[in-house]
């Protein structure tokens, strides 16, 4: 199968930036803001409010306060010589209106591509799969050759990697997928937790909310720089562990 470039533009998305920072994504991208000083380490304000834990040492992890009913989660760099694909959804309803995004990063965390793209209503599921198509002709189209991909969207594992997986709606897309994937030298694709996902969902409610089909970006989003920095950083989030109810 041949593979060609997808459709782009350059254009400025500041508005749209600005949607979604004063929105309802902008108190959760705030949690996340750890202003650094000149030594690198976190203000005093975000260790009293227990958002951020004093390093152990010169040069640990930042990392979240860690409770009982939490874990630890943080986004985790590509091992050498391979370069880390994530990709995420935003759909308002299933079925709603959906987009979806990806980031590419190298094994130091620092970023060689990313997008976004509004699919109209669909389910989440649907989108999961554009995602991750988008992703891997974007890997593709960047020559890169051994890629690790991480996605929040366990069923999205699942299909690509079983090879029985059956469903008549979405399998010219699932096909799509596994040719993209056999044509890779070396690939890895696994499930993450959504605390781990940030980037990615941020270009995913971009996505969501561009009045563009696809929209390619060579240098990151202004409003994307903070975040692709925490994760370079090894900030720990605390996830919620829920609780398991036991019958009788």
């Amino acid at each position: 199968m041949e593979i060609k470039a997808m459709p782009y533009s350059f254009r400025s998305s500041n508005e749209e930036d600005r949607m979604i920072w004063n929105g309802a994504n902008r108190n959760a991208l705030a949690k996340l803001t750890v202003a650094l000083s000149a030594k690198g380490k976190p203000r005093q304000s975000f260790i009293d409010l227990g958002i951020v834990s004093r390093p152990k040492s010169p040069g640990a992890d930042l990392e979240f306060c860690q409770t009982a009913d939490s874990m630890r989660v943080r986004w985790e760099k590509a091992q050498h010589g391979w370069v880390r694909l994530n990709t995420d959804v935003s759909a308002l309803g299933n079925p709603g209106r959906a987009g979806c995004g990806g980031i590419i990063r190298n094994e130091h965390g620092d970023w060689l591509g990313g997008f976004s793209r509004n699919i109209g209503v669909t389910t989440s599921f649907i989108v999961e799969l554009w995602a991750l198509r988008d992703g891997l002709i974007l890997c593709h189209n960047l020559n890169l050759h051994a890629v690790d991909i991480h996605t929040d969207a366990q069923a999205i594992v699942e299909a690509v990697k079983n090879a029985s997986y059956s469903n008549h709606i979405v399998m010219p897309i699932v096909d799509d997928c596994r040719q993209l994937i056999s044509q890779l030298a070396q690939l890895r694709i696994g499930h993450c937790y959504r605390q781990a996902n940030a980037c990615a969902d941020f270009l995913a409610r971009k996505g969501a909310l561009q009045a563009n089909s696809f929209i390619l970006y060579q240098d990151p989003p202004v409003d994307l720089l903070e975040l692709i920095s925490l994760d370079k950083l090894g900030l720990y989030c605390n996830r919620t562990i829920p609780e398991l109810s036991v019958p009788p």
